[in-house]
């Protein structure tokens, strides 16, 4: 009898610390650390100006310049970080968001991005991943642009 009756704790023991931890996992994917949040949650196009804008090119001129091997960039220069979103900059977004989509193709993904030259949710990801994530992850030094990239991302709320 004393076995029957452990055994029936253990398992409302257990069903309790199950729900528990159900409760917990359900909880956290509630929260709005996923949120984008500062320049990331900003769609940013031609005539916006200020320290998006300048991360945004930061970001750019690390991912000219860090041979990415994946796909190469076509057309892509480095920019003036002027903190003004020009044609030049909505153009090299362009070139980032075309090589975004050859590394998808590449990889077999079926996902794209529209090339618009405008740094919406999709391209902040990109920008986010390659020009932030990816260096800090790597402890990268293959660009001079490097450290001034990890703190665009920093601040942009990669």
């Amino acid at each position: 009898m004393k076995q029957k009756s452990a055994l029936v704790c253990l398992a409302v023991l257990a069903a309790a610390l199950g729900g528990f931890y159900i409760y917990a996992h359900n909880r956290n994917i509630t929260t709005t650390a996923n949120v984008a949040t500062g320049c990331r949650a900003k769609t940013v196009k031609v005539g916006a100006t200020g320290n998006c804008v300048r991360d945004i090119q930061t970001m750019t001129d690390y991912m000219q310049t860090a041979e990415l091997i994946e796909c190469p960039f076509r057309s892509g220069r480095l920019l003036p970080i002027t903190g003004t979103y020009d044609s030049a900059t909505a153009a090299q977004v362009k070139v980032i968001q075309a090589w975004a989509n050859c590394y998808y193709q590449q990889e077999g993904m079926n996902q794209n991005i529209t090339i618009s030259g405008i740094v919406d949710n999709d391209t902040w990801v990109e920008l986010c991943n390659y020009a932030y994530n990816s260096p800090k992850e790597s402890n990268s030094t293959v660009s001079p642009y490097t450290q001034a990239s990890l703190a665009a991302g920093k601040n942009a709320n990669c």
